[in-house]
């Protein structure tokens, strides 16, 4: 039998949901997080499926606030109107959020909530006001009060009251305050704060000078491709000329997109500028496009666009710092088959050394312990039919080792993928057989930036052309040298479906 405390808590958790989420034109998101940071979505057509939901204790669940057009995504162009103004204050107590309102000239918030680490504040609204155009002043209040500036954005998910938050201890998302007699008008609102709500996004003209920015699945980039501000201009564009050449874009069409993303910057930056320094960061190796930064400062500025949970990406790949990496091009993987793991031992170690290495180098580069992973005929296959492939240059000299130097090649639009040099080293201490690497690098390759792989045993055994079963053998070997971990899971058909955590 359920305490009054228990009842009373449960009433407020529904008065909640009816006002922050009643009335809303479509459909209301919400989102389950897993420990390991994998997303389930559920959708409910109104709040009376809502109030039947019973969010589970293992997970951390979230809520758009806005309500969303239909079932096809959670972005800005999908979302309908919004019933409250919101704020996301972290480690900070009740008593020093309305310190910070109140300092501001805000009026009293409708609703606080407890988030388990912070304070989640709420305005409730007098009627639904479009969930785009009210980002101006849910914006504000985060400048004037010093609230989390990643939750500023219509697209927001909040925690759900009665869910749990478990990044360290299990603690409860509960309401702490509640007065929604407190309602305002976004007419008042805007005479307050003196300003204006924001201007309608034209979804259906997504081009900024005849240029479409592209769409990632990193939120850091996302947000940065809206536009920053000064003080982070060029750390903004290192990181997004970066991102756009992994991803495969031509230097021509990236260039492109950096001129057409910086007319969204306060202010532009010159262009003259904006051009010497997109060749400046497209030629020369950039070692801060992962998610931690040795650089303090740069790594605040990080934190103004990350979004962890959120991030198909967060604590995996990218998650290394990427002066630890080599660079694949992808077009190795057209002839992925005619390359062997012992050939793509040697190239690993050619590509981290970008003046080259003489085979008597590279002899002492596969040696661990007094023993080389291959034999010398075995180095002399490889840099012969790397240098065939068009891989490596190789210069053969009698009576000399022979050197050999990796050679530099465009993409062609196919990307690279980010290998980190301890997934090399594996194999050459012999935790892995250069069998286990190719098949490792071609998962690797199918998951980049998102850190897990879906992988069908069919498609890694055509591409690798060899039986299934042995790709089974392979996968099972890596999670045992705890390079992945296995996860299968059931399809909406039934069909069980194997997922691959990569864990180097």
């Amino acid at each position: 039998m359920s305490s009054i405390k228990e009842i009373n808590r449960e009433v407020n958790n529904a008065k909640f949901i009816n006002h922050i989420l009643s009335n809303l034109p479509g459909f209301i998101e919400v989102r389950e997080f897993n420990t390991a940071g994998y997303v389930n979505k559920v959708w409910f057509k109104d709040t009376d499926e809502l109030l039947e939901y019973k969010p589970p204790e293992d997970k951390d669940v979230y809520f758009g606030v806005s309500g969303r057009k239909d079932t096809t995504s959670g972005k800005a162009s999908n979302l309908t109107k919004v019933n409250a103004l919101w704020a996301d204050y972290d480690d900070i107590n009740l008593k020093e959020v309305k310190k910070s309102i109140k300092e501001a000239g805000l009026p009293e918030a409708s609703i606080h909530l407890s988030s388990g680490h912070g304070i989640h504040s709420y305005w409730l609204l007098d009627k639904p006001f479009d969930a785009n155009k009210v980002i101006s002043f849910v914006k504000y209040i985060s400048n004037e009060t010093g609230s989390d500036s990643r939750a500023a954005e219509a697209a927001r998910i909040m925690r759900l009251p009665g869910s749990y938050n478990n990044k360290s201890e299990r603690l409860e998302c509960r309401i702490i305050e509640m007065d929604p007699s407190k309602k305002y008008s976004i007419k008042y609102l805007s005479n307050l704060m003196g300003i204006r709500p924001a201007k309608s996004p034209d979804f259906g003209s997504d081009r900024i000078k005849g240029i479409k920015l592209p769409e990632a699945e990193r939120p850091c980039i996302n947000s940065i491709l809206k536009g920053v501000e000064v003080g982070e201009r060029n750390w903004a564009q290192g990181r997004l000329t970066k991102w756009l050449q992994m991803m495969g874009y031509s230097k021509r069409r990236a260039y492109d997109i950096v001129k057409a993303w910086n007319e969204l910057n306060q202010p532009p930056e010159k262009i003259g500028k904006i051009k010497n320094d997109f060749y400046a960061y497209w030629d020369e190796e950039y070692k801060l496009l992962g998610c931690t930064i040795p650089d303090a400062e740069l790594q605040e500025m990080l934190s103004h666009h990350c979004d962890r949970y959120n991030c198909l990406i967060k604590g995996s790949i990218d998650s290394l710092v990427l002066d630890n990496h080599i660079k694949l091009n992808n077009r190795i993987f057209n002839s992925y088959r005619d390359v062997s793991g012992y050939e793509l031992i040697v190239y690993g170690v050619l590509l981290a050394a970008e003046n080259g290495l003489n085979s008597t180098q590279i002899k002492k580069e596969i040696t661990h312990k007094g023993e080389m992973c291959m034999s010398r005929q075995r180095i002399s296959t490889a840099i012969d039919n790397l240098a065939s492939l068009g891989l490596i240059e190789a210069r053969k000299r009698r009576g000399c080792p022979t050197f050999c130097k990796a050679e530099k090649q465009s993409s062609y639009g196919t990307g690279y993928t980010l290998i980190n040099n301890g997934v090399i080293n594996g194999a050459i201490y012999q935790a892995i057989s250069p069998t286990q690497l190719k098949v490792y690098i071609l998962i690797l390759k199918y998951s980049f930036n998102k850190g897990t792989a879906f992988p069908s045993t069919l498609t890694l055994s055509e591409k690798l052309g060899v039986r299934r079963q042995t790709i089974s053998d392979h996968i099972k070997a890596l999670e045992e040298s705890r390079y992945l971990k296995r996860r299968y899971d059931y399809n909406e058909q039934g069909a069980e479906t194997l997922t691959c955590i990569l864990l180097v």
